[in-house]
């Protein structure tokens, strides 16, 4: 008998506890963003040092002030792609286990069929592309017409 049984519990089990890691990265990394940045930002400035500009009638703040905020949301999108990154290993293994393994190289081989195939469609879509503005020079060339690419393509192409 070859067919693969798994266990749904097990399967579900392993999808939760992955998602349940992202949400939790997210979640430290909205904490630990916002507690970093109050931090330092408290511990510089005693005051608060945004001032209004009446001459552009618009409320500025310091530069040291937007550095820090710039680099609390450069923190939040690092733990992001950490996430993400943690949510496209841990898929990988809990696939593996609901499809077995003859199952997920079946999977990984018809995406990359798929993924070649639209390679190999934009390869072809760019060489009929540069035919006919080949074809374009040459017939402008040859019957001294003034049509641009675009009029001569609406004229004389299909599609």
């Amino acid at each position: 008998m070859n067919k693969h049984n798994y266990n749904p519990r097990i399967y579900a089990l392993s999808v939760c506890a992955t998602v349940s890691i992202v949400i939790f990265i997210l979640c430290f990394s909205y904490w630990a963003g916002g507690t970093i940045y109050d931090f330092v930002r408290n511990f510089m400035f005693e005051t608060n040092g945004a001032y209004s500009n009446d001459y552009l009638n618009i409320i500025e703040l310091p530069w040291a002030n937007s550095v820090l905020r710039m680099m609390s949301n450069g923190l939040g999108l690092l733990i992001g792609l950490m996430a993400g990154i943690a949510l496209t290993t841990d898929i990988a293994p809990a696939l593996r286990y609901r499809l077995g393994a003859r199952g997920f190289q079946r999977l990984r081989y018809i995406q990359k069929k798929k993924a070649d195939s639209k390679a190999q469609m934009n390869n072809q879509k760019m060489e009929l592309e540069a035919a006919r503005v080949n074809y374009w020079r040459k017939w402008k060339e040859y019957n001294g017409s003034n049509l641009s690419y675009e009029e001569w393509k609406d004229r004389f192409c299909e599609g």
